[in-house]
């Protein structure tokens, strides 16, 4: 039985030398940076939108006085919730502050981060021990992502131990084993959780920009009221700032990002659980993804400078 797992080890250590720790390294650490970038993106995103709504409503609050209402049966003794929204005649009501879909987009994406940070943990740690630590944390952050994407009941496998585990440090290379293995298991049993995420932060991305479209539109209608109103320099700039903070939200579109993310994952995990196939695709995978987010990094940026202004 010893000799079986001494075996073991030595087939798998022949497998990794053929591959190279450098090989799955280098597009996991793309894979981390990529959606580290996309997460930044997003709060700064989100923060700014939810700034530049708010203060569009503010002022809509400060012109209308009347408006400004407690959200029905809130703010009583009896009530769950204290909100103040804005509610003209025959109009739906609009809170001040805008907040779902919001949270959501931002938790989902923390997670899937949070994961990623976890698999380049594994990739670049020295020992056993930090390997199947980092795998541990890896676990929590796939519970957590498939509750947040609606896969609560989803059964997600605890991590097996390599089976040459008490082989020892054969050649040098048991620590490979242990590392590549627990990439294995990860990714396979990610895969299918990032693609239910991918699908429900698409969705929500919709929500979100469905929800604040209205609100960034009327904002440049009523600047372009006031420059009609009373030409002046400043209220040009007030205008041109509202109209380029609402085309940079109108090309902020994050899908492309979350789908690039989800065929880069699958990509990986192709890589790393079939035998004879290279890295080389995962790789290119990862650098599109990687320039895909400083992309949306580029134009988020633009339109939080474009925010600031208004």
């Amino acid at each position: 039985m010893r000799f079986s797992g001494l075996f073991t080890v030595a087939a798998l250590c022949v497998l990794l030398a053929a591959c190279g720790t450098s090989d799955y390294q280098k597009p996991i650490q793309t894979f981390s940076d990529a959606t580290e970038l996309t997460r930044q993106s997003l709060h700064g995103y989100t923060d700014a939108l939810v700034a530049q709504v708010r203060d569009g409503r503010m002022q809509e609050a400060l012109e209308s006085p009347r408006s400004v209402k407690y959200e029905q049966g809130g703010c009583l003794v009896s009530s769950k919730r204290c909100r103040i929204v804005l509610q003209g005649e025959g109009e739906e009501p609009k809170q001040l502050s805008p907040d779902e879909p919001i949270p959501k987009i931002l938790a989902l994406m923390d997670a899937i981060a949070a994961y990623a940070d976890g698999l380049n943990a594994i990739a670049t740690s020295d020992s056993a021990g930090k390997a199947e630590a980092s795998l541990a944390s890896v676990d929590g952050s796939l519970q957590q992502l498939a509750s947040l994407a609606g896969q609560q009941g989803q059964a997600l496998q605890g991590y097996a131990a390599p089976a040459a585990a008490a082989a020892g440090w054969i050649f040098g290379e048991y620590i490979d084993s242990v590392r590549y293995r627990a990439l294995q298991d990860a990714t396979k049993r990610a895969d299918p959780v990032i693609g239910d995420a991918v699908r429900v932060l698409q969705d929500v991305a919709k929500e979100v920009n469905i929800a604040n479209r209205a609100a960034l539109a009327e904002t440049v209608s009523k600047r372009k009221d006031a420059f009609r109103a009373a030409e002046s320099e400043s209220s040009l700039e007030s205008l041109l700032a509202a109209a380029a903070a609402y085309d940079a939200a109108l090309t902020a579109a994050p899908s492309g990002v979350f789908e690039k993310l989800r065929e880069s994952h699958a990509e990986l995990t192709k890589a790393l659980n079939t035998e004879g196939i290279s890295f080389a695709t995962a790789f290119a995978k990862m650098e599109s993804l990687k320039a895909e987010a400083e992309k949306l990094k580029k134009i988020v940026s633009a339109f939080v400078a474009a925010s600031k202004k208004g």
